[in-house]
């Protein structure tokens, strides 16, 4: 139920998984754990505001209001969910208050600001097969004899008649994202400065191949026993992953030292100069680019995947890895004056769609931080 709630709160869970997550609810055990979940992954993202008790109400009646419009069993369950997290909000300001008590105030040092910087955006380059490239966006519109583009992205027709492979290029600069549907179903979400190759149109009864050059990916596969048993395999540049029908992610970028593929459900293998895994849900294989050790182990799997619901899940990272994560997302570079705290770890939940002040912020607050400076497309972090 992580994803569920994480989706709530980000205001993007559907009528089917609002009523999944009310019914959860009504366990007694599922509510404390719902409490203790966003209590450690939520609070830096509104504690750290220092709400309070009829600021909080606010928020989650805001939220409610939105759907006012969008049906009566919808809200019911709004209603039913948000009450859960009055307390919640109400009892993570109360362990703040407590925390932070002091007889004088704590002085935030000075920002300086000389430009704001706004969040990505659903943006990408369609190279075509005979080498021009076309410009994608959320206004844009593209149509052709095998693909369109909507709102949710590029959309490819299947052919079963096609006898020969031709194939396109999606890039996503820094700064953007964007999603396709293959001509057999399958869907991609590409994140920010990532770049993948595919068929126009598959085969029928020949594997299903597709190429991440570099990035970052999550793939939701459809099944092989709706395309006469074939194959579908991601290849990087140096490794295989073969699966049946699946959903993974895999984070493949050019200035990191490793290659991440997490497997939310069905089963993957893959495939190394040295090694050769299986990868069951929940666990993520890391491949050390510089060695070709492959290692597996078990990860919170909506951390590593969330970013494609419009959220960032930092979940014991460093400061460095989330700069990391924003410096692509926001399209700016990252400079800190002191080394060591690079190495600070952070803990929270924060929103793609919030500028990068506000992310900051959220940061800072922490005490993780002294300050920070922002100039043109240079954050330096003191």
């Amino acid at each position: 139920m992580k994803q569920y709630i994480l989706k709530y709160l980000n205001d993007n869970l559907t009528d089917e998984e609002y009523n999944e997550l009310s019914l959860w609810l009504k366990n007694p055990e599922n509510k404390k754990k719902f409490k203790k979940f966003i209590q450690a992954n939520y609070n830096l993202s509104l504690a750290f505001n220092k709400i309070d008790d009829s600021e909080a109400l606010k928020k989650v009646k805001s939220t409610i209001e939105k759907h006012n419009k969008k049906g009566t069993r919808k809200l019911y369950y709004k209603y039913a969910i948000a009450a859960i997290l009055v307390g919640v909000l109400l009892t993570t300001t109360l362990f703040f208050n407590v925390t932070t008590n002091t007889n004088t105030p704590i002085e935030q040092p000075a920002h300086k600001i000389t430009n704001t910087v706004t969040p990505g955006e659903a943006k990408a380059i369609l190279t075509l097969e005979n080498g021009s490239d076309i410009i994608l966006n959320e206004k844009s519109k593209y149509e052709s004899q095998n693909s369109k583009n909507n709102s949710d992205g590029i959309v490819y027709n299947n052919n079963p008649e096609n006898n020969s492979l031709e194939f396109n290029y999606l890039t996503i600069p820094r700064g953007g994202q964007y999603a396709l549907q293959l001509s057999d179903g399958t869907k991609v979400w590409l994140n920010s400065e990532t770049k993948l190759k595919y068929p126009i149109t598959f085969i029928e009864g020949q594997p299903r191949d597709v190429e991440l050059i570099y990035g970052e990916a999550y793939f939701e596969v459809s099944p092989s026993s709706k395309h006469q048993g074939s194959l579908f395999s991601v290849k990087t540049k140096l490794q295989e992953i073969q699966v049946l029908g699946t959903a993974f992610n895999i984070k493949a970028y050019q200035d990191e030292n490793q290659i991440q593929t997490t497997l939310v459900h069905g089963k993957v293998a893959l495939n190394t100069e040295k090694e050769h895994k299986q990868l069951s849900p929940n666990q993520q294989s890391v491949l050390n680019k510089e060695t070709g050790d492959l290692i597996v182990k078990k990860v919170d799997v909506y951390s590593e995947i969330s970013w494609k619901d419009g959220l960032f899940s930092f979940k014991s990272k460093s400061l460095k890895e989330i700069m990391t994560v924003l410096s692509r997302w926001y399209n700016i570079e990252f400079n800190f004056e002191d080394i060591d705290s690079e190495k600070l770890m952070f803990n929270g939940v924060l929103k793609k769609n919030q500028s990068l002040e506000e992310i900051l912020e959220v940061i800072n607050k922490t005490n993780l931080i002294n300050a920070y400076e922002i100039n043109d497309n240079i954050i330096i972090i003191k």
